[in-house]
């Protein structure tokens, strides 16, 4: 949270939906650790949703070095949207191994777990996982950083592109 926190200040960009992402995985996290009979199958379940990080990371340090019409990264890009789609599928999983053991997750969660708990699924199956998955096959099409769209509109070039300068 802190590295997200000071790229924002240091680039003067804001990308709510990645604050709030890490928001409800730290409180997760921290119920998990205060409330140690909540289990551990619904935190495994929700670390798995990061499976996309890596293509996420991979697919940005391309852009920026500007690799982005690569076979490479285009590859990088379908491989890390069909995982985008499995993260929405877990979602669903996820939904359905609390709403089939519903006693069993009122009895070993406090309300505050709870609440985390709930918003962020609830969050990350309706708007996060859809609006990334939107983004990601977006960008596959249109290679750009979306966090820094504007500024590239501004100066004419893709995010990551460097125009040579003319040798005489």
């Amino acid at each position: 949270n802190v590295a997200v926190h000071m790229s924002n200040i240091i680039f003067r960009t804001f990308d709510v939906f990645l604050v709030v992402h890490h928001l409800l995985a730290f409180g997760g996290l921290a119920g998990l650790v205060i409330n140690v009979k909540s289990g551990h199958y619904l935190p495994l379940m929700g670390m798995l949703l990061e499976m996309s990080t890596p293509s996420t990371c991979i697919s940005w340090m391309l852009l920026k070095a500007g690799c982005a019409n690569t076979f490479f990264w285009k590859a990088n890009q379908w491989v890390m949207i069909h995982l985008f789609h499995c993260r929405m599928i877990l979602t669903y999983h996820m939904w359905w191994v609390c709403i089939f053991n519903w006693n069993s997750v009122m009895e070993n969660l406090g309300l505050l777990h709870f609440i985390v708990l709930f918003s962020g699924l609830f969050a990350v199956t309706l708007i996060l996982n859809p609006y990334w998955t939107y983004k990601k096959t977006q960008q596959l099409l249109s290679p750009t950083d979306w966090n820094f769209e504007s500024k590239a509109k501004e100066n004419g070039k893709l995010n990551g592109e460097v125009h040579q300068k003319k040798r005489m």
